[in-house]
């Protein structure tokens, strides 16, 4: 996942590689080879980048903001319904 993260923005492999520095390059060639079978990034030359529109992290935070939003409506619903 942090792969998809870093890949919002193009990147070659060793650029990739620094910023993982406690990851093994082999595991990150993997890790990439993984992403391009699953379609989840596209690799052209030597640069690679996530096709995942939104972070996940991101993601995560729209799912709660749209939890709350449906919460507070139903709230507002109760209130019309009782005559508030």
């Amino acid at each position: 996942l942090r792969i998809l993260d870093l890949l919002a923005v193009q990147a070659k492999l060793p650029r990739l590689v620094e910023q993982l520095a406690t990851v093994p390059v082999a595991q990150v060639e993997r890790e990439l080879a993984a992403l391009e079978r699953l379609g989840l990034i596209f690799h052209e030359g030597d640069l690679y980048l996530s096709l995942i529109l939104e972070p996940l992290a991101a993601a995560a935070d729209l799912g709660r903001a749209a939890a709350l939003a449906a919460e507070q409506g139903a709230a507002a619903a109760r209130h019309l319904a009782v005559g508030g």
